[in-house]
């Protein structure tokens, strides 16, 4: 009786481990991005020329530009042309120094805190200027030089 119930119990195993392997699921994105899941494996469909050519590595770390960095050069813009707005609307300006004491501008301050602010527009609301911002920062990150390594010898 005992082997009747090895062989239920290794059948019973069997058809387990063929029901397992018909239930996989398997996790594939299409050209847009977007994530699907199916019961069945379609490499042969999946790993064609047009999708490894979509797939590929850029030539330089630098040409694709973080989203994040992109949303903080777009909020630097709206700042940099409200800024602009209400030095044009202004009746005067004024500064302070870093005791807090305020002081008017001068005509000549003046006109050069608008330009400031169209320099600061032209900057952060051009074309393309989260890609060419994030260059100028990686470039100046690579003309740092990392800190010297210090061995310590220990021991005889």
């Amino acid at each position: 009786m005992a082997r009747a119930e090895y062989r239920r119990l290794a059948l019973a195993l069997l058809l387990l481990s063929t029901g397992a392997e018909a239930a996989s699921v398997y996790k594939w994105l299409d050209r847009d991005g977007l994530v699907h899941y199916d019961d069945q494996a379609r490499l042969q469909q999946r790993l064609t020329r047009d999708y490894l050519d979509d797939r590929r590595i850029p030539s330089r770390l630098d040409a694709t530009t973080p989203p994040a960095f992109i949303k903080a050069v777009a909020g630097d813009c709206a700042i940099a042309r409200e800024r602009a707005d209400l030095i044009s609307t202004a009746s005067a300006l004024y500064g302070s120094d870093p005791a807090g004491n305020v002081y008017p501008l001068s005509a000549r301050q003046q006109v050069l805190e608008g330009k400031f602010a169209e320099r600061d527009i032209g900057r952060y609301c051009a074309p393309n200027a989260a890609e060419r911002l994030y260059r100028e920062m990686r470039a100046e990150r690579l003309k740092e030089k990392p800190a010297p390594v210090v061995v310590e010898r220990r021991g005889p």
